[in-house]
């Protein structure tokens, strides 16, 4: 986990390893629990299928715009935050925070304030739609740097 973002974790969860575990952490992060991950992987292809030109390569943003949550991805080599492209944040917006540990296996991470949160990927501000302007409004004062 990078030093500058170890103060927010409060904890991790570590999922099962069966190929599966992305979706498994996405699952038990959404709280459908891990045992889940068929749904995660079922709704992120219905959004595939409505917005595939947005989506080539960019799984990331699949699952922000998916859940309408800001996710947070935590690892040693690169940490960022994806903004869903095509909705306007709830009226309590809300983040999940996935990281990246011995170089492919995913865990949840539990964060004590998850509105601090690495810097927005740059590309959001060219490819979202004006209606999640207020995505980046709602986050932009809160990265940690």
């Amino acid at each position: 986990m990078p030093v500058e973002y170890q103060s927010y974790v409060v904890d991790t969860k570590n999922v099962m390893a069966d190929g599966h575990y992305g979706f498994r952490a996405v699952a038990g992060l959404m709280g459908f629990g891990e045992d889940n991950w068929v749904r995660v992987r079922q709704d992120m292809m219905k959004e595939l299928s409505r917005n595939i030109n947005l989506y080539a390569g960019r799984t990331c943003w699949q699952v922000s715009s998916t859940y309408n949550v800001a996710f947070i991805t935590l690892s040693n080599d690169i940490s960022l935050t994806f903004l869903p492209l095509h909705s306007a944040p709830p009226e309590r917006p809300r983040s999940i925070c996935m990281g990246m540990v011995n170089n492919n296996d995913f865990i949840q991470v539990f964060l004590s304030d998850e509105r601090r949160m690495p810097p927005i990927v740059t590309s959001w501000r060219t490819h979202h739609k004006r209606v999640a302007d207020d995505w980046g409004i709602a986050y932009e004062n809160h990265r940690i740097n």
